[in-house]
C-alpha cells in the first residue's frame, strides 16, 4: 500500500465503486416513499443537541460531509490494484459492505415513519448504515491500496460518531422507553454493547 498513489483518470480507477455506491443510494430513494427519507435527511434535533456547543456540532457535520464527498471524488482518480491480493481482498470487503449497506437502507426506509427502526440488520446494530458504509469504503481503500481512503474514511467516521450520539438522544426523546430497552439490547455498532 502506498501513502499517495499516482493519480490518474480512466476506466481503471475506483470511480466504478463510487458510482455503484451512489446508484445504490439513488435506487433505494426512488423505490421507497419520500416520507421514509424525510427522517433520514430531516435532522435529529433534541434537547441534547439544542444544548450542545453549536460550533462543535457544525465542525463535526462539516468534517463528516467533507470526508464523504472527498472520498467519492478521490475515487475517480485513484487507480485500482488489479491482480493483487489487495484487489481481491478489497473487492470481497466492498461487496459484503455494499450488500449489507443496501439491506440496512431498505430496513430503514421500509419501516413506517413514526416508528423506531429495529428490524433486519438493526437487530445486530443500532447503526448498521454507518457500520456498513465504513466497511464498503474500507474495501475501496484496500482494493486501491490507498492509505488516504482508509485515513479519510476513519476521520469521517469519528466525526459521524458524535452525530450518531445526537441521533440516539433524538430517538430516546421521540420513542421513550421502547428505544431505551432497544439500546440496552443492541450495540451501537457491532459487538460491544454501549449505551
Amino acid at each position: 500500500m502506498s501513502i499517495i498513489p499516482e493519480l490518474t483518470v480512466g476506466l481503471q480507477t475506483a470511480w466504478w465503486f463510487s458510482a455503484i455506491y451512489i446508484i445504490g443510494n439513488l435506487i433505494i430513494m426512488f423505490i421507497f416513499p419520500k416520507e421514509s427519507w424525510s427522517r433520514f435527511f430531516g435532522g435529529s434535533d433534541s434537547e441534547f443537541t439544542k444544548n450542545k456547543n453549536e460550533v462543535r456540532r457544525k465542525i463535526e457535520d462539516v468534517v463528516s460531509h467533507i470526508c464523504w464527498f472527498g472520498l467519492i471524488v478521490y475515487a475517480i482518480f485513484v487507480p485500482i490494484k488489479f491482480g493483487t491480493i489487495y484487489f481481491y481482498l478489497g473487492l470481497a470487503i466492498f461487496i459484503i459492505g455494499m450488500l449489507l449497506y443496501e439491506i440496512s437502507l431498505i430496513n430503514y426506509t421500509s419501516t413506517p415513519v413514526g416508528k423506531p427502526v429495529t428490524r433486519g440488520l438493526y437487530k445486530i446494530s443500532r447503526n448498521p448504515i454507518y457500520v456498513f458504509d465504513y466497511v464498503l469504503w474500507i474495501g475501496i481503500g484496500v482494493l486501491t491500496a490507498s492509505w488516504i481512503v482508509l485515513l479519510v474514511k476513519t476521520i469521517g467516521s469519528i466525526a459521524q460518531h458524535y452525530l450518531i450520539i445526537e441521533e440516539e438522544y433524538f430517538c430516546l426523546e421521540k420513542y421513550g422507553e421502547s428505544y431505551k430497552n432497544y439500546m440496552q439490547k443492541i450495540p451501537r455498532y457491532l459487538g460491544v454493547l454501549n449505551k
